[in-house]
């Protein structure tokens, strides 16, 4: 059973474009809004969900969100996630990463579960296709949602009961 998913926010959550201001730093991004309601969906399930990103921008959506978030700058995901892992009392048989760029090979490799979107970095989808699956969405078009999906189907993998009370609860902490 998944009991954790870790999510890698730019080219996943977003289509890893990125708009910077005339100070050079990144201004905005778009996300999918179905992909926050598969990751309360998740949560609802009494799955915990993790973001971990390079890119310190991300924390304000993490927290908007109430989602915990992990810089992974000039880190090793791997490493990362198998600290995450072990801090929520959980093992990598037990965990789904979805990830987009070489980063993440490692981590996708490590985990039961490993997810991509259809518009990946090659290698990522190759070890995806062996792994557990590259997905239909392309980045920042409904990759988590896919996932949820996928993980809620499967017998084997399957998740608590979705709990609309808990759900609405998570949705009504967000303070974007």
């Amino acid at each position: 059973m998944v009991e954790l998913v870790l999510i890698d926010i730019d080219g996943v959550m977003t289509d890893g474009t990125k708009h910077y201001g005339p100070d050079g730093l990144t201004a905005y991004k778009k996300f999918y809004d179905r992909d926050f309601t598969a990751i309360k969906k998740f949560q609802a399930s009494d799955v915990k969900v993790v973001f971990i990103s390079g890119d310190p921008w991300n924390l304000g959506i993490a927290r908007a969100r109430n989602i915990p978030f992990y810089s992974a700058r000039g880190k090793c995901k791997k490493d990362l996630g198998s600290r995450i892992i072990n801090d929520l009392h959980t093992c990598a048989a037990q965990t789904a990463y979805i990830g987009d760029d070489i980063f993440d090979i490692d981590l996708l490799d490590y985990v039961e579960l490993g997810f991509c979107p259809s518009d990946a970095d090659t290698e990522v989808k190759r070890l995806c296709t062996k792994k557990s699956r590259v997905l239909e969405s392309c980045g920042g078009r409904g990759c988590i949602a896919e996932m949820y999906e996928i993980i809620k189907d499967r017998s084997s993998q399957g998740m608590q009961q979705l709990d609309m009370k808990k759900f609405h609860d998570y949705d009504r902490k967000e303070t974007f």
